[in-house]
């Protein structure tokens, strides 16, 4: 017999399901772990087991890229992403900043995707303010922004962002960088 007996795997993370700690292999084997004591204090409950389900399903029936939120976000094509970068850069530039497009290299996640990138698509704003001062702006903001200080620019990247949301984070961006904001939220010019 080649191959492995017992194969654990996270049901989030590449799955994209609940947390959880998934076991498959040979069933006389997942007997012996079935009757071992922890089995019973860490199983888990009908609503994670629920949740596990349809995101099995959705990849069984290959709808994971539109319904599973870490697939939806990693097949999002970069045309896509461009498209959207693109009419924030105009929003942003109509408004008196210094934004443009930006090509960026998303983080696939950790785990068993340690140090995989997916190329994308995202928002660079240059300002009076130092990077570092219009991050720590961007994170104190309502809602909260998460962004990258680099150099003397933040980048923005679009991948996790819902195309839904694009608006909302141009006005907290708008909110944190306008001359008037960068004084009286403290960020040093």
């Amino acid at each position: 017999m080649a191959g492995a007996n017992i194969v654990t795997f996270s049901g989030d993370k590449l799955l994209g399901g609940p947390q959880a700690g998934i076991i498959c292999g040979d069933r006389h084997l997942l007997d012996v772990i079935r009757r071992h004591p922890l089995a019973r204090a860490l199983r888990y409950d009908k609503v994670r087991a629920a949740h596990l389900h349809s995101t099995v399903r959705a990849h069984l029936d290959r709808s994971a890229t539109t319904t599973v939120p870490f697939w939806r976000m990693a097949a999002v094509d970069s045309s896509e992403l461009e498209t959207r970068a693109s009419a924030m850069v105009e929003k942003l530039v109509a408004a008196g900043l210094r934004a443009e497009s930006v090509p960026v290299a998303d983080a696939a996640g950790a785990g068993s995707a340690a140090g995989k990138q997916i190329a994308g698509r995202g928002v660079a704003i240059s300002s009076q303010a130092s990077a570092a001062s219009v991050a720590r702006g961007l994170r104190q903001a309502t809602p909260p922004v998460l962004s990258i200080a680099r150099s003397d620019r933040v980048l923005l990247s679009l991948r996790t962002v819902r195309p839904e949301d694009d608006e909302v984070l141009a006005n907290v961006v708008l909110s944190v960088v306008s001359p008037h904001q960068l004084t009286s939220r403290g960020i040093r010019q």
